[in-house]
């Protein structure tokens, strides 16, 4: 594969990425998040944008998930899922207003103010939504049979990482990456056989 037809044939994943990359600076930037604890969740609430940014991958680079449905719809369950993680998130830090607390501060005065403990609820309730989205989207398809049933059994098994350690929800993301990486090799094999017909694999021994 020369350089041409790679930029030809995966030129869009490098779109995403840049576009992903200034929206989320520019979130970052309009967000006043002061302490360790505020800056801790201000990372937690950027996950949407790596989740959109997947998405994007896998409906561009998996033609048969667009004809579905379903996938559609799972798809959306696990962007709205993320998205009340990153409200959650976003709530907290509206409701430290600035101050520049360590977790031990927010441990004590955090449920002083408003915002706070709703805010860290809807962190848990959208963790438990994203990890139940993605396990049903790679259900989905694994079903329509867009990702391989080895990849779909670890996506599956790494996206439930956040129910068996609380707080480190971002890992689900784990799961996302490798339906990415088994939709984008299939992609490459469709392209490698389209270009050379004849480059057919060759009968089991």
């Amino acid at each position: 594969m020369n350089v041409r037809s790679a930029i030809h044939d995966w030129w869009p994943i490098a779109a995403f990425i840049l576009i992903v990359l200034a929206v989320q600076v520019v979130f970052a930037n309009s967000i006043v998040a002061n302490g360790k604890h505020a800056s801790d969740h201000l990372q937690s609430a950027k996950v949407i944008f790596p989740v959109a940014f997947s998405l994007a991958v896998i409906f561009w680079g998996a033609r048969e998930a667009r004809t579905h449905a379903d996938a559609w719809v799972t798809g959306a369950m696990v962007g709205i899922a993320f998205s009340v993680v990153a409200l959650g998130n976003l709530r907290v830090i509206w409701a430290i207003g600035g101050d520049s607390w360590t977790d031990e501060q927010a441990g004590a005065l955090g449920s002083t103010r408003p915002g706070f403990d709703a805010g860290h609820s809807l962190v848990e309730i959208g963790t438990t939504a994203a990890v139940a989205a993605i396990v049903l989207f790679v259900v989905v398809l694994h079903t329509h049979r867009i990702v391989r049933t080895g990849p779909a059994i670890a996506a599956a098994l790494l996206s439930l990482l956040p129910l068996v350690a609380p707080g480190i929800g971002p890992l689900a993301l784990l799961g996302i990456v490798v339906l990415i990486a088994d939709v984008c090799i299939q992609r490459a094999h469709q392209l490698k056989k389209a270009a050379d017909p004849s480059d057919l694999d060759e009968p089991s021994r």
